[in-house]
């Protein structure tokens, strides 16, 4: 899991994870190795400084709107999951994770800082799994 991460995080582009998961997916044959919707969801939580609840809830406040539209680009780009199952996880249909990933594509590629909290919080996802594949 942890080569699989680092791979990731070292393309130029945040963009290309899904070319890059997909990568690994055909190479190694295991997609087992993917980190958890809710590893994910638990990890953008507490990089936002949000509990669990609070994350996939209806709240519509600006910094949980926005953890939660980051949340969902990760779990795309890091997870089998369709556009409606993680719209299921947040209590909206697909087309409202659609805008929201376009969302995340776009501040990505505006904002450099926002690119890196991002890689920053997928590290930390890589850093989780590598732990848990460690003690099994």
């Amino acid at each position: 899991m942890q080569a699989t991460i680092n791979m990731i995080l070292d393309d130029k582009d945040i963009i290309d994870i899904t070319f890059s998961v997909n990568k690994i997916r055909c190479r190694s044959g295991k997609t087992d190795l993917l980190p958890t919707a809710e590893l994910i969801i638990a990890n953008t939580a507490k990089y936002y400084g949000l509990s669990y609840d609070d994350l996939v809830s209806r709240n519509r406040e600006y910094n949980i709107i926005n953890a939660q539209q980051v949340t969902m680009y990760i779990i795309r780009k890091l997870t089998n999951y369709s556009l409606g199952n993680i719209g299921k996880l947040f209590h909206c249909d697909y087309s409202k994770v659609l805008a929201s990933l376009r969302h995340i594509e776009e501040k990505i590629h505006k904002n450099p800082n926002f690119a890196s909290e991002v890689k920053s919080i997928i590290k930390e996802i890589s850093n989780e799994e590598s732990e848990d594949v460690h003690h099994e």
